[in-house]
């Protein structure tokens, strides 16, 4: 086949795409102009309901504002034909109502008026299940056929003022019906540019084009039932119009088509079969001298002049194909720059290709994983994703649903998949873990989509803000130890100042008349109150010394039993019912220890013997000297300290709970652990709860004063 009759084919395979063309425009033409007329029907649709919503919100708002009126409520209780004409008429007449019914609370017919022809001086009847909706939604609104016509009725609840929410039951009904008749729909036919006709109404519908719109709007009874539709419709020219210019433009189009065709083959034959012949011809006698044409700028003139030059192009592509073979290992050199630069850094740093395969990676990575160039070689991406666990969430960062959404990513080349970072820590066998963040970065030029990522080790640093976690920590825990303390203390406090006042209140008014007994008993009261403030302020000096730094050892030259006999005559005294039994192993006579600190060591210990004992028993007290040491063993048959609560003896504020109803601030012992350690000493217990405690410490005492120090 001739090349002449291969383009004549061509372009007759051109005109047929060029009619295809033609008819898909003007099907989506003829589609465009349906939707436009189905729009402008749709908006005539909601015109149609805007006007029907505003006729009906009117009387829906009059029937409300009358509803809610005390005197509309006085009314339904007592019915008054004069106030009905000033109001109710007033309202038939102002509003255009044709219909107005009021119902008492019992469904009862209290007042009705109308002016529909035909049933003046006629009840309308209204169904008592519409009542009930009412009283049921306050507000209702349907229609009723009544015929020839349909009348639309609304309805609410009637209420005094100041129930404005209708939230209390109703004391009536009020309902207003307007007629849905021919004035009526005039009015609608205007408003809507619209004809209008029941459907159910009328045996010859009227009649309308196929390009009118036509919408339909229900309406429904009480129950829900429609009882007719109203029909509107409006003339459509335009559709006619676009119909007719279609097929105007279809014939114009085509004869354009046919003249333009019949030209565009005769200026083709000149202009490029007879050129294309000479060129063939030229080419198949191999005589490029044969090339030269007449117009040599035409496109066949510019090929004979790119087929002479053909052969001066061909030694300018070897020039370039060198010139390529120098930019190649000017590459190679690059990439070994490259590769020299990843392995300096102290970062690991590991490149995958698109299957996911590692194939570049530092000496630093293998440092990190415990790997050797062998092993680390054959993982891919997902492999060391397996190994990695977020820190957060302590969760490992590989699953089924991770390495599918990876390889997916991989596959369709997703940049923005690969570009995050985050910390994460590696497990590596058998028991190590390293806290690293994880940069990941996509690598995307021409020909190919690799993976970065570097590894950082922030291990460390990972130490260092747990370190600061756990001071904040600690920071927080003396916060509310100081909270708590001043809560216990207060409450301490209470009890011996109500003793106190108590009792100075009573002498005072009545002192003349009480024995003198009886006001020995009230001072020693006062006494014994006092007594546990000072308790109290000593262990709250102690401790505000002790969180200061302050409480330090002091050591003086004191005779150790004198000094304990005070303690225990002491105590003696505030409690007649448990008797202190005190031994002394060995002679002491005068040592150097710290007076203040063993008092409080002492008295804390021999004080809960006391409060914890049952009545009419003895704590036993012994003191003994081993090396330099002095050994208190304070024992008592009191109630004991449970098992589960033992280890919590020592801590601030804490109380056993068969303690909780025994008075104390819960500071003692731990002051006395304190103190203990301050000595460098030690303080033990053996417990059981019901069967008594035994405490024992020891305290290092020297022969001769030491300087003070400070722990």
């Amino acid at each position: 086949m001739r090349v002449q009759t291969k383009i004549l084919l061509l372009i007759i395979l051109v005109f047929l795409i060029f009619i295809i063309f033609l008819l898909g425009f003007l099907y989506l033409r003829n589609e465009q102009n349906n939707a436009i007329a189905e729009e402008r029907k749709e908006r005539q649709k909601t015109n149609i309901k805007t006007v029907i919503n505003l006729h009906t919100k009117s009387m829906a708002e009059t029937v409300s504002d009358y509803a809610v009126w005390d005197e509309m409520v006085r009314f339904v209780n007592k019915p008054d034909d004069l106030w009905a004409q000033d109001n109710l008429l007033y309202t038939l007449k102002f509003y255009h109502i044709d219909a107005i019914w009021v119902y008492n609370e019992k469904y009862e017919l209290v007042y009705h008026v109308n002016q529909i022809v035909g049933f003046r001086n006629k009840t309308v009847p209204v169904p008592i299940e519409a009542l009930k909706k009412i009283q049921k939604q306050r507000t209702f609104i349907y229609h009723s056929s009544l015929h020839p016509s349909n009348i639309q009725i609304c309805g609410s609840s009637i209420h005094p003022i100041k129930d404005i929410n209708r939230l209390t039951e109703p004391k009536g009904f009020l309902l207003m019906g307007k007629l849905w008749n021919n004035t009526y729909i005039d009015e609608l036919s205007k408003l809507t540019g619209t004809r209008i006709f029941f459907k159910d109404t009328r045996k010859n519908k009227l009649s309308h084009l196929k390009t009118d719109f036509v919408n339909i709007y229900p309406l429904h009874d009480y129950k829900g039932n429609k009882i007719t539709d109203v029909v509107f419709i409006k003339d459509n020219p335009f559709l006619s119009i676009l119909q007719k210019e279609s097929f105007t433009f279809i014939i114009f189009f085509l004869i354009l088509a046919v003249i333009m065709l019949s030209l565009f083959v005769l200026t083709f034959h000149k202009m490029v079969s007879i050129p294309l012949g000479k060129i063939s011809k030229s080419l198949t006698k191999s005589d490029i001298s044969l090339l030269t044409l007449k117009n040599k700028k035409d496109e066949f003139g510019q090929i004979s002049g790119l087929i002479k030059k053909f052969y001066e192009q061909k030694e300018i592509l070897e020039e370039q194909i060198q010139e390529n073979i120098l930019k190649t290992k000017l590459i190679e050199e690059s990439a070994r720059t490259f590769k020299n630069f990843i392995e300096q850094s102290s970062d690991g740093i590991l490149i995958f290709d698109q299957s996911g395969l590692l194939i570049q990676y530092n000496s630093a990575i293998l440092k990190y994983l415990e790997k050797d160039s062998n092993s680390i070689a054959e993982i891919k991406m997902w492999d060391l994703h397996n190994k990695m666990i977020h820190e957060k969430l302590n969760t490992k960062i590989m699953d089924q649903n991770y390495l599918e959404k990876i390889q997916n990513a991989l596959k369709n080349k997703e940049a923005d998949f690969f570009n995050f970072r985050n910390e994460i820590y590696i497990e590596i066998p058998p028991d190590k873990r390293l806290f690293a963040t994880q940069t990941i970065f996509p690598i995307v030029t021409e020909d190919q989509f690799l993976v970065g990522m570097i590894i950082r080790d922030i291990t460390k640093l990972k130490e260092a803000e747990n370190e600061i976690i756990r001071a904040l920590s600690k920071e927080k825990e003396l916060h509310e130890l100081k909270t708590q303390f001043v809560s216990t203390v207060s409450h301490e406090f209470r009890t011996p100042m109500t003793i106190i006042y108590s009792n100075l209140q009573l002498m005072e008014s009545i002192k003349d008349k009480m024995s003198p007994e009886e006001i020995s008993k009230s001072y020693s009261r006062v006494y014994t109150a006092i007594k546990q403030m000072t308790q109290i302020l000593d262990q709250v000096n102690l401790v505000n010394k002790d969180m200061a730094g302050k409480l330090i050892y002091k050591p003086y030259a004191v005779n150790l039993e004198t000094f304990v006999k005070q303690l225990v005559d002491e105590l003696s005294s505030l409690s007649q019912k448990v008797k202190i039994e005190l031994v002394f192993k060995e002679e002491f006579g005068v040592i150097y220890f710290d007076p203040t600190l063993t008092q409080y060591i002492i008295m804390n210990l021999l004080s809960n013997a006391i409060k914890f004992s049952l009545q009419s028993d003895t704590v036993l007290f012994i003191i003994s000297k081993i090396n330099q040491s002095i050994h208190i063993e304070i024992t008592d048959h009191g109630i004991g300290i449970p098992k589960e609560d033992q280890h919590r003896l020592f801590e601030a504020f804490f109380r056993a709970r068969n303690a909780a109803n025994i008075k104390g601030t819960g500071l003692g012992l731990s002051i006395v652990k304190r103190s203990v350690d301050i000595h460098n000493g030690a303080i033990n217990f053996e417990s059981e709860e019901g069967a008594g405690t035994k405490v024992t410490v020891i305290l290092p005492f020297g022969e001769k004063s030491v300087d003070e120090k400070i722990i």
